[in-house]
């Protein structure tokens, strides 16, 4: 099963479930709608703690990304209410 994470930065969350994803032999791929720079150190220890080597993955734009292409995909995404700081993110 082929399946895609998808969340705002692909820095934390996404990349933590393709890791996982791919640990437990499902092909995986993530990708964000705005990328960050880089893997966030938190979300590079968790996954170390693991046992689990991450350091191939990046973020990526879901513009790069043929989605046509997994059985599933999903989104990994806060709700933000009304209150949220950047309204640029509340979905």
């Amino acid at each position: 099963m082929k399946l895609l994470f998808v969340c705002v930065g692909n820095t934390c969350r996404s990349q933590m479930a393709e890791s996982l994803a791919k640990n437990m032999g499902f092909e995986a791929q993530s990708a964000g709608t705005h990328p960050g720079e880089k893997i966030a150190n938190n979300a590079l220890l968790v996954i170390e703690e693991l046992g689990i080597d991450i350091n191939n993955q990046y973020p990526k734009s879901i513009d790069e990304i043929d989605a046509g292409v997994f059985d599933k995909i999903i989104s990994i995404c806060l709700l933000y209410t009304s209150d949220a700081a950047d309204d640029s993110l509340r979905v």
